[in-house]
């Protein structure tokens, strides 16, 4: 029995590591809350924004099930196609942030993701349809999300954050929850957001201190406010003087006319015979 030389063994050893690095390149990628930024909403610096394929979905969900093939079937076909697509899905179950902040509303739910455009995708529960999608520009004719509304706009950061906030308080009561009574475990969260409340009113900014004035231009304005004020009644006041002088001085005139207009024969025999 002859041996197979060592290079061809790494020769086929290397083959088989490049099939299967490309086969999985095109698997379905499950993503989660912990890599959600870094593989769509963050990639590294340097890598262009990729289109994805995302499915939401639960275990319990019937339809997910009889779809799970179709799906699947399109992640390892879209490669021959367009190579840069990449194909993932989030278990609800286990993903409760991301899934708040595409505001799930039905199951399967798929979305088009290119940079920063969200579309959802309706009718396109066959790997046919899938790949039509991926192929052509249909997926265009989809208006995207608002940007206001969208999973990447501050909306979606601030419903990142209450998430993460439901996911922790969640968490703590469970651990706790295994040395305490469930109402000794209450008055503890209760007395941790109090303290964090606390800190944060006393250390974090104010944010209406940069929306409104404050104490020093208020008085500041007050002050130039009734300047304008005492300018503007002195203005009326001496206009009101002139006007006065002005009536004085035209009555003034028209009785000096009034003597010094030359007088008609009639009026001088009339004053005579007075």
């Amino acid at each position: 029995m002859k041996l197979i030389p060592s290079r061809l063994l790494l020769a086929l050893v290397a083959c088989v590591a490049v099939f299967a690095t490309a086969a999985r390149a095109h698997e379905v990628v499950e993503i989660d809350d912990t890599n959600f930024g870094a593989l769509i909403e963050s990639p590294p610096a340097g890598t262009p924004p990729a289109t994805w394929f995302l499915e939401f979905y639960a275990p319990w969900c019937g339809f997910c099930r009889r779809f799970e093939s179709q799906y699947e079937d399109f992640a390892a076909k879209v490669g021959e196609i367009e190579p840069s697509v990449k194909v993932g899905r989030v278990n609800v179950d286990k993903a409760g942030i991301t899934t708040l902040r595409f505001l799930i509303s039905r199951l399967p739910t798929v979305y088009h993701i290119n940079g920063k455009e969200v579309r959802e995708l309706s009718k396109v529960f066959t790997t046919d349809a899938l790949l039509d999608v991926a192929d052509g520009e249909s997926w265009r004719e989809v208006d995207p999300w608002h940007w206001i509304w969208s999973p990447f706009s501050y909306f979606g950061t601030l419903l990142y954050v209450l998430g993460w906030l439901s996911s922790s308080l969640n968490a703590a009561t469970a651990y706790l929850g295994q040395f305490m009574p469930m109402w000794a475990v209450g008055i503890v969260i209760l007395g941790a957001l109090l303290v964090v409340s606390m800190l944060v009113v006393t250390f974090v900014p104010n944010p209406l201190n940069y929306l409104l004035p404050t104490a020093e231009e208020y008085e500041q304005e007050a002050a130039a406010l009734r300047k304008r004020t005492e300018a503007l009644k002195a203005a009326a006041a001496k206009k009101t003087d002139d006007g006065g002088e002005a009536k004085a001085e035209k009555e003034e005139t028209t009785k000096a006319t009034k003597a010094s207009a030359p007088r008609s024969p009639a009026t001088t025999v009339r004053r005579r015979r007075d």
